[in-house]
């Protein structure tokens, strides 16, 4: 939905947030602002929550690729075709019934050469709508080819960069969500993780 904003001359314009880049580089920011995001993330999904279950029902965790996907345990995936927008991780997962999902950010895990990155937006339709749109190229640390090899790279081990956002993006139970990504460069492996917090029904996956 579009919002309003006030430009410096005083006028007010409508504009689409689905534009931003959504992103920023959690070295950039203070690590209040980082945890506060966090903290904005869970308690978002606590409040979609209590709206289904009473507080005491429920219990608060770290998402898996799991509550995004059916099969992969892990976040890695494999480019496709060039120039083009395709499935991330799975053509469209409905959240499982007590579970209610917050996520505010990614994580890239993995060098690549400049000029070879395999991915570089995400696009987020929940409920059948485009809720967001990420810029993922200051996720990126690159090296040159000098003396490296593509191999070497995907080989090699890497902390990988975090980056958040101000409008974590929350999917309740029952809702689909479909990711998708834009692919750079084709046939190239990445692993890029999705960071969020999950609240579900105790018992679900952990019991207290």
């Amino acid at each position: 939905m579009p919002r309003m904003i006030q430009l410096s001359n005083g006028e007010q314009v409508a504009y689409n947030p689905v534009l931003e880049s959504g992103l920023y580089r959690a070295d950039e920011i203070p690590k209040e602002v980082v945890w506060g995001i966090i903290k904005a993330a869970k308690d978002l999904a606590f409040m979609a929550a209590r709206k289904s279950y009473p507080t005491a029902d429920l219990i608060c965790r770290v998402m898996s690729p799991q509550d995004l996907e059916q099969t992969n345990i892990e976040w890695g995936d494999t480019t496709g075709t060039a120039d083009a927008w395709e499935d991330h991780l799975v053509v469209t997962k409905t959240i499982d019934d007590g579970k209610f999902v917050a996520i505010y950010g990614c994580r890239n895990h993995i060098l690549h050469l400049a000029g070879s990155l395999p991915v570089t937006a995400f696009k987020f339709v929940v409920g059948g709508s485009e809720v967001a749109r990420w810029d993922l190229t200051k996720l990126y640390d690159t090296i040159t080819a000098h003396g490296i090899t593509v191999a070497n790279v995907v080989g090699g081990v890497y902390g990988g960069r975090l980056c958040i956002t101000d409008a974590p993006i929350v999917v309740s139970e029952g809702i689909t969500i479909d990711m998708d990504q834009w692919v750079a460069t084709a046939t190239t492996a990445f692993v890029i993780s999705l960071e969020g917090i999950v609240v579900e029904k105790a018992g679900i996956t952990l019991k207290p």
